[in-house]
């Protein structure tokens, strides 16, 4: 199992690729959907591997 600064890198490695493209395409609306799923997917990330 992967930690959660690992796996939170990906998850910034991906959506920062994913963002990046749809700025330089001027896709404003996709670029705010991925910023609130990157937020969303972070945070799940963090919870799933919270001592709760």
């Amino acid at each position: 199992m992967q930690d959660t600064t690992s796996i939170l890198s990906e998850l910034h490695n991906d959506y920062i690729g994913r963002i990046n493209a749809a700025v330089a395409e001027d896709h404003d609306d996709l670029i705010l959907s991925l910023s609130s799923e990157f937020t969303d997917a972070a945070l799940t990330a963090i919870l799933d591997r919270a001592d709760v």
